[in-house]
C-alpha cells in the first residue's frame, strides 16, 4: 500500500512533461526539429511502426489465453498508437490516458498515415487522481511508463483500483543496474550518435556513465534505480502475479519473486527490464461504454468541500459537467480535460473555464 511518505512527481515534473512532449508532438508531426538529440519525423515513424507490431502479437497472445481487452485503458497512451491497434484491429473500445494533452490531440494524424479510422476516448489526467470509476474495466496497460514516477506504489494503487475483474500488463519498464559512474555520456541516449554505437558497448557503458537524456533536462523523472524488491511489493496488491525479469536482450528470464533461483541472480546483477500480466478478482460492475468510466476528479478527492464520491460527468457539446459540484471539464480538439480543478490551473491555466 502506499504511504503518506511516498514521494511524488512534482508540479515541476509535471511542467517539464508537458513541455518535452509539446515539443515532441510538434518534431513528430510537422517535422520542426525543436530537439536535435532526439528521433526526427521519419525515425520516429518507423519506431512507431514496429511497436504497433509488437502491440499486435501481444495482444494477438493475450487473446488466445481468454484474457478480455475492451474496455480497457491505457495509461500513457501519448500518441495512442497501441490503443489504436486494439480499436482498429481488435474490436476493443476504450481510453487512451495521459498527462500530456499535446500528445493525444495527435492522435488523428497518426490515425490517419497508418490508415485507421477508428480512435478511443482521449483523456488527459493525472496519474495520482484518476477520472475514472472503481472496478470500471477489465483490462488496463501500459508501456514505459511507470518509472516516470518516483515511487511506484501511488500509481499502480490508482490502476488496481480502477481495475475491475481482469489484468493489468506492463510491459518494457526497467529494475535497478548495479553502476559505478565514472563520466557522464556527452549525446542523449536517442542521438544518432548514441544510437550508432554497437549494442555490446552500450550494455557495457551502462554499468559505468550517466546517461544524458532530453527527459530529465527538462524536469522530467526518470527513475532507472527501482529495485526488484520495490517492484514485487508495489505489485503485491494483485491477486496474483506473473511478471518477468529479464537482462541481455531478454536472453535471460526470471520470474518476479522466484527468491534465489539462478536466473533471479544474474538478472540482479545485469540489471533490465519487467514485464507481465497482473490479475485482479473483484464484485465491481465493468463498464460498457468507456465515457461511461469518467467521473469528477474534485468529487472523487473531496476537494470541493464535499465527502468524497463518484459522481457520473454529463456530456453537452464540448463540456463535460459533474452533476454533483456543476465542475465543467473542458474538450479541446476531442481531448477531454479531466484534471481536478488546482492542476487545471498549474498545468492548463489557458484552458480552465
Amino acid at each position: 500500500m502506499s504511504t503518506d511518505s511516498d514521494p511524488l512527481q512534482t508540479v515541476e515534473n509535471m511542467r517539464g512533461e508537458i513541455v518535452f512532449r509539446e515539443k515532441l508532438s510538434k518534431q513528430h508531426v510537422d517535422g520542426e526539429v525543436l530537439l536535435p538529440d532526439y528521433f526526427r519525423k521519419e525515425e520516429h515513424d518507423e519506431i512507431i511502426s514496429r511497436r504497433m507490431d509488437e502491440t499486435r502479437s501481444r495482444m494477438s497472445s493475450l487473446n488466445q489465453q481468454g484474457v478480455a481487452i475492451s474496455p480497457y485503458i491505457e495509461m500513457g497512451a501519448e500518441r495512442g498508437f497501441r490503443s489504436l491497434v486494439l480499436e482498429n484491429e481488435f474490436g476493443a473500445a476504450g481510453i487512451a490516458a495521459d498527462l500530456s494533452f499535446h500528445q493525444l490531440r495527435t492522435m488523428p494524424h497518426f490515425a490517419g498515415m497508418f490508415g485507421m479510422s477508428k480512435l478511443p476516448l482521449r483523456v488527459c489526467c493525472n496519474a495520482y487522481n484518476l477520472p475514472f470509476r472503481t472496478d470500471a474495466v477489465p483490462f488496463v496497460f501500459c508501456y514505459q511508463y511507470l518509472h516516470h514516477f518516483p515511487a511506484l506504489a501511488p500509481v499502480i494503487e490508482e490502476i488496481h483500483r480502477v481495475l475491475g475483474s481482469g489484468r493489468f500488463l506492463l510491459d518494457d519498464e526497467p529494475f535497478r543496474r548495479p553502476r559505478v559512474v565514472l563520466y557522464r555520456k556527452r549525446h542523449s541516449v536517442y542521438s544518432t550518435w548514441e544510437q550508432r554505437k554497437p549494442a555490446w558497448l552500450r550494455f557495457l557503458e551502462d554499468f559505468f556513465s550517466e546517461e544524458k537524456c532530453d527527459e530529465e533536462s527538462h524536469g522530467i523523472l526518470e527513475n532507472h534505480d527501482i529495485t526488484i524488491n520495490e517492484w514485487a511489493e508495489a505489485l503485491s496488491r494483485f491477486d496474483d502475479v506473473e511478471v518477468s525479469l529479464f537482462s541481455g536482450h531478454r536472453r535471460f528470464r526470471s520470474r518476479l519473486g522466484a527468491g534465489f533461483h539462478f536466473r533471479n541472480l544474474i538478472n540482479a546483477a545485469l540489471g533490465g527490464g519487467v514485464a507481465g500480466l497482473c490479475g485482479k478478482e473483484s464484485d465491481g460492475v465493468i463498464v460498457e461504454e468507456p465515457e461511461d468510466a469518467l467521473i469528477c476528479p474534485d468529487c472523487r478527492t473531496g476537494a470541493n468541500g464535499q465527502i468524497p464520491a463518484e459522481v457520473r460527468l454529463i456530456r453537452s457539446d464540448d463540456v463535460l459537467t459533474c452533476s454533483s459540484c456543476s465542475a465543467a471539464y473542458p474538450v479541446v480538439d476531442g481531448v477531454i480535460f479531466l484534471l481536478a480543478k488546482t492542476d487545471m490551473k498549474e498545468l492548463y491555466p489557458e484552458y480552465v473555464i
